[in-house]
């Protein structure tokens, strides 16, 4: 990283030595000669840099910059809110496919169970069916409004 600030810092200052040169050069014939000499002057510069840099210690820099993680292996915070993220968007879906269904309900998460809440319960065992064929490894319980969990 100290190699990028050096070439940031060297860019910076021959760049505005150059401008305060053209501010103050006078308005005749060698403008175009001087504004050459300064670029040329600039990329030198540069180039001299660029040829002193150590260049192997900033790809090494760069490359322990980057993060640890490697595919596959998540921070315990990040796998489990991975996890409930998941969870949650699976319990949409089977309220979702419960609604296409025509299944009034209302699903929601509780404790790491699929909690569905019939408005009709007389639709419980077509709601078992999808839910069975639908939910996969997601546990699940089915309740009436104003009933309790069945």
């Amino acid at each position: 990283m100290q190699t990028i600030r050096h070439l940031a810092l060297g860019a910076c200052i021959l760049c505005a030595g150059a401008g305060m040169i053209r501010l103050f050069w006078p308005e005749n014939s060698f403008k175009p000669v001087i504004n050459t000499i300064l670029l040329l002057y600039i990329i030198t510069a540069v180039f001299r840099v660029g040829t002193q840099s150590d260049w192997r210690e900033l790809a090494a820099a760069l490359r322990s910059a980057a993060l640890p993680e490697t595919a596959g292996t998540q921070s315990p915070a990040y796998g489990e809110y991975s996890r409930e993220v998941a969870l949650q968007a699976s319990v949409q879906a089977l309220g979702r496919i419960l609604e296409q269904n025509g299944i009034a309900c209302t699903a929601y998460l509780r404790d790491g169970v699929c909690l569905i809440t019939l408005q009709e319960p007389q639709q419980k065992e077509a709601a078992s069916a999808l839910l069975a064929r639908y939910a996969g490894t997601l546990p699940w319980q089915i309740a009436a409004e104003g009933g309790g969990a069945q």
